[in-house]
C-alpha cells in the first residue's frame, strides 16, 4: 500500500505541471471486466461495478457543429478481485487481487453537434501493478494504453453528462486488459 501512496504522489506531482491544465471534476459509475496472466495462467474477474471521481482536463466546445481536439491528463485507481479462466485449476489455484495506479497523457479528438459531442481518445503512460493473495505478491511498473471512446451531452453550463467505453491493455510484463462502461455527471469550470 505505501508503493500505491508514493506511486500516487508522483503522478499528481508530475500532473501539476503547467501544461496539465486540470478543468473538470467527474463523478462516474463504471461496470468493469479485468483480465490478466500472471505465471502462465489465466484470470478474469466478474463483472463489477465501481463508483469513481476523476480530475481531468475537458473543453465544453462551442455550440453547433465544430471539430477539435486536444491533450489532457488523466488519473485513474483500478482495483479487482481475478479468479483462473480455467475451470479445471479453481479448485487448485487461489484467487488474485490486483491493484492498479495509472497516469496517462492523451490525445482527444472531439466532434461538437447541437446534441452533444462525440469523442475519441488514446492514450499511454505507466501503471504501477500490484497482484497478490496469501501465497504471491509482485508489483511491476509497466506500459499502459488506453483506448476510449465517448458521448457528452451538456445539460447547463458547465455540467455534462457522458457515457463511454474504455479498453486498457498492458502488454508486457504481466499481461492484462481492462474493459469498462462509464457513465458520469461532471463540472467544468
Amino acid at each position: 500500500m505505501k508503493n500505491i501512496i508514493l506511486a500516487l504522489f508522483c503522478l499528481l506531482l508530475f500532473s501539476s505541471c503547467s501544461v496539465f491544465d486540470f478543468n473538470s471534476v467527474e463523478g462516474k459509475l463504471a461496470y468493469d471486466e479485468h483480465y490478466t496472466t500472471v505465471n502462465d495462467i489465466d484470470y478474469k474477474s466478474n463483472e463489477s461495478e465501481s463508483y469513481g471521481l476523476s480530475i481531468t482536463k475537458r473543453n465544453p466546445g462551442p455550440e453547433g457543429f465544430a471539430f477539435d481536439y486536444d491533450f489532457f491528463p488523466d488519473i485513474s485507481f483500478e482495483q479487482s478481485e481475478l479468479y483462473t479462466s480455467n475451470a479445471a485449476l479453481r479448485t487448485t489455484t487461489e484467487n488474485l487481487k490486483m491493484r492498479r495506479i495509472s497516469g496517462f497523457v492523451g490525445a482527444r479528438t472531439n466532434f461538437h453537434t447541437p446534441i452533444g459531442a462525440f469523442d475519441l481518445s488514446v492514450s499511454a503512460g505507466p501503471s504501477y501493478v500490484e497482484t497478490y493473495n496469501d501465497n504471491f505478491d509482485t508489483s511491476a511498473l509497466e506500459a499502459t494504453f488506453r483506448y476510449q471512446a465517448g458521448y457528452n451531452a451538456y445539460i447547463f453550463k458547465g455540467v455534462y453528462a457522458g457515457v463511454n467505453f474504455i479498453f486498457q491493455e498492458s502488454p508486457n510484463k504481466t499481461y492484462s486488459e481492462y474493459y469498462s462502461l462509464v457513465y458520469k455527471l461532471g463540472y467544468t469550470f
